[in-house]
This record gives C-alpha cells, sequence and structure tokens, in this order.
C-alpha cells in the first residue's frame, strides 16, 4: 500500500518521471506483479518515464522497453531484446562487458 500511495503522490504532482528502488522489495509475489503491472500501465496511459532499479531481472524484463546494466561498469544498455541475446544466453557477458 505504501507504494501506492507514493505513485499516487507523484502523479497528483503531475511528475513526469518516475524512480523507484527495488519497488517490490519485501512483498509478496502477488502484490509485486500488481506494482509493476500498474507502473506500465501508468507509463503508457500517462506517457511517463519510469525508472526502476531491480536485482530481479527477469521480471525487470517482462515490464522494461529499455535496459541499463551495470557490474561495476554499464556492461549493456539497449534494448530488452539486445539484453537477452548478449547477456541472458552468455554468462561471460556479465564480466566482460559488451
Amino acid at each position: 500500500q505504501q507504494q501506492r500511495i507514493m505513485i499516487a503522490q507523484a502523479l497528483v504532482r503531475k511528475a513526469t518521471v518516475l524512480l523507484f528502488d527495488e519497488p517490490t522489495s519485501g512483498i509478496d509475489f502477488r502484490a509485486g506483479e500488481h506494482i509493476l503491472a500498474l507502473l506500465e500501465s501508468l507509463a503508457r496511459e500517462k506517457n511517463l518515464l519510469i525508472v526502476m532499479v531491480t536485482h530481479d531481472i527477469v521480471k525487470g524484463l517482462e515490464y522494461a522497453d529499455e535496459v541499463v546494466c551495470l557490474n561495476q561498469d554499464v556492461c549493456y544498455a539497449g534494448n530488452v531484446e539486445g539484453f537477452k541475446k548478449t547477456h541472458m544466453e552468455s554468462a561471460l557477458a556479465w564480466h566482460i562487458g559488451g
């Protein structure tokens, strides 16, 4: 509920960019799904830029349009499909960048 309140406050203030650090951390799977679906819906309907930090890469990719992957440095910046091809299919990419 706290996440939803913060989102509502940002919308009332007419924010155009929302920043989230692990928005699904500490909540159950189902609630996390609802939060991510809400953020995706808001991004599209309200034309918001949403920047989200997450360690749940697989779940994050389901909702992302663009990806920036950090591993002590930027090891990928681009679209989801490119990230899946270069990083999800190759463990080596995580260590040498790409």
